[in-house]
């Protein structure tokens, strides 16, 4: 069953992506006019002419994480597949949200550049964290060692 859904899977998962994309961005465009996560021009540093909605990042993760939904639930003999590589997937989803929590918080409140970076570090090492069991030596003490169902924070 495998070998008949594999080269089909990715052609799936971007037509699957594509639809949330479409989806999801008229969606996050509406809420920053809602909310005000408005980017307006200035004659130092911006090329466009009219306010532009700073949300963008919000749609990219909803399609992300919908599509990764979606084509987990569409094909189950994947799930046992991606549980042994569970850490890793968590690792980056939160990292992604964590992410794009911190752009939309930049939007909002213009943080510093400093400050931003030191964010993303921090959120990318906390993340990373959660896939120590997978970076970790596969061998330790010459012997063979499955990691995968093990959580070190």
């Amino acid at each position: 069953m495998h070998n008949m859904i594999l080269p089909v899977f990715p052609i799936v998962a971007v037509s699957v992506a594509f639809l949330f994309a479409l989806i999801a961005t008229p969606i996050a465009r509406r809420l920053a006019l809602a909310i005000g996560l408005m980017d307006h021009p200035d004659t130092h540093r911006k090329l466009h002419r009219e306010p532009i909605a700073l949300c963008g990042g919000i749609a990219i993760l909803f399609s992300l994480l919908g599509t990764l939904v979606v084509c987990l639930m569409a094909y189950p003999a994947f799930v046992s597949i991606s549980m042994g590589h569970m850490y890793e997937a968590m690792s980056l989803a939160l990292g992604a949200v964590a992410i794009v929590l911190l752009g939309v918080l930049d939007d909002r409140f213009g943080l510093r550049g400093r400050q931003n970076w030191r964010g993303k570090l921090s959120f990318v090492c906390r993340s990373s964290l959660l896939a120590l069991p997978s970076i970790q030596s596969a061998y330790l003490d010459g012997e063979p060692r499955d990691t995968r169902n093990r959580m070190f924070l």
